[in-house]
């Protein structure tokens, strides 16, 4: 008889997401966006979709909550060098 282990890998099947959202001039949310997506785009573990329309939307999702919010942490460290972009807006759903 067999029994196959598990591993206990219970706490990597909670998805963490934020959703930070950005409302701003457009030629400057646009400035952010060509800044944001070559930084994040070698992330392995937290994916990173940014989406701009009528605002710029970043969606971070990933298992691993220290690695969210280092990323969320280089994100609040790029846009720091941005005025005149108001209302960050984070939402963290699990």
């Amino acid at each position: 008889m067999t029994t196959s282990s598990g591993g206990g890998g219970g706490e990597q099947l909670r998805r963490i997401r934020i959703e930070i959202i950005l409302r701003g001039d457009k030629r400057r949310l646009r400035e952010i966006r060509e800044v944001l997506e070559p930084e994040f785009r070698g992330e392995e573990d937290v994916s990173v979709h940014i989406i701009l329309e009528e605002s710029l939307q970043v969606v971070l999702e990933g298992g691993d909550l220290p690695h969210i919010l280092a990323t969320v942490g280089t994100f609040s460290r790029l846009l720091s060098v941005y005025e005149g972009v108001s209302d960050l807006v984070e939402n963290c759903r699990r």
